[in-house]
């Protein structure tokens, strides 16, 4: 059986120094390669497995955000994580303190909101979709309140651009055919528009992002635009919360029609 060198494979969206970074990380063995194929892919290809490994391995060993001048990034990298084959993806904005804990995105508080609206839908996580972040790192500041706490905050542009090319990367290994954006940074990340405030109106909206998968071929998915999960814990009365939360539930409906599923 023929041993592949990782970096046989192009990301197309992975930049070249990035690339050419890789081939000074220690490429795993074919059993490696294997082992992590079983882990995470319930049906098994061992070229787009191969070029996920490597993307996810450059990602591990970024430093782009890392700086001296400002808070630490949450390290390491929360990493995507379900079903690399799923028709559905979805995008959120960045790990928090419960997922740099447990290297798995959506698991805190508004993990579980997007919990209960999969359940309700019948979605099961590791099968039925892929759950990824516009950045891999947990942007911080230091609290307000204790100069010495570390505390989560919105990633900066510059953080967005950094992350760029690994979530551009997912997308095209996943190739879906629907990708829910879970708020502001996930819209802002994949469709490469910066919207400022103006968020509110695109709640509900759908567009389409042309794209070429893992093998090369042209691809499209449509883009379904509706709140982060975390917005519903934001809210004081239950009657904001609970308009949160139709407005996810019509976006993971809309999805359902659009697969057929």
């Amino acid at each position: 059986m023929k041993t592949y060198k990782l970096t046989e494979y192009k990301i197309r969206s992975l930049p070249q120094n990035a690339l050419k970074a890789s081939k000074n990380i220690d490429q795993p063995s074919h059993d490696a390669i294997q082992n992590f194929i079983t882990i995470n892919s319930s049906s098994p290809n061992l070229e787009r497995d191969s070029i996920r490994f490597t993307s996810e391995r450059i990602c591990s060993q970024c430093s782009k955000c890392l700086s001296p001048n400002k808070p630490p990034m949450g390290i390491p990298p929360v990493l995507g994580k379900g079903n690399v084959e799923a028709k559905l993806m979805l995008v959120g904005e960045a790990p928090g303190e419960w997922e740099i804990l447990k290297k798995e995105p959506f698991i805190g508080p508004a993990g579980q909101e997007l919990n209960q609206a999969l359940k309700f839908h019948k979605l099961d996580r590791d099968k039925d979709l892929y759950i990824s972040n516009a950045i891999k790192c947990r942007p911080t500041r230091y609290s307000e309140f204790d100069s010495t706490k570390l505390v989560g905050r919105k990633p900066s542009g510059d953080e967005l651009a950094n992350c760029k090319s690994f979530i551009s990367a997912e997308i095209e290994i996943v190739s879906p055919e629907v990708i829910i954006l879970l708020g502001q940074s996930a819209y802002e990340q994949v469709t490469s528009q910066p919207i400022g405030s103006h968020f509110t109106p695109l709640v509900g909206s759908e567009d389409l992002l042309n794209y070429k998968s893992w093998d090369g071929t042209d691809r499209s998915a449509i883009l379904l635009t509706t709140w982060h999960p975390s917005y519903i814990l934001r809210k004081e009365t239950k009657k904001e919360q609970n308009e949160i939360r139709k407005d996810i539930d019509k976006t993971i409906k809309r999805a359902k029609e659009i697969l057929g599923i």
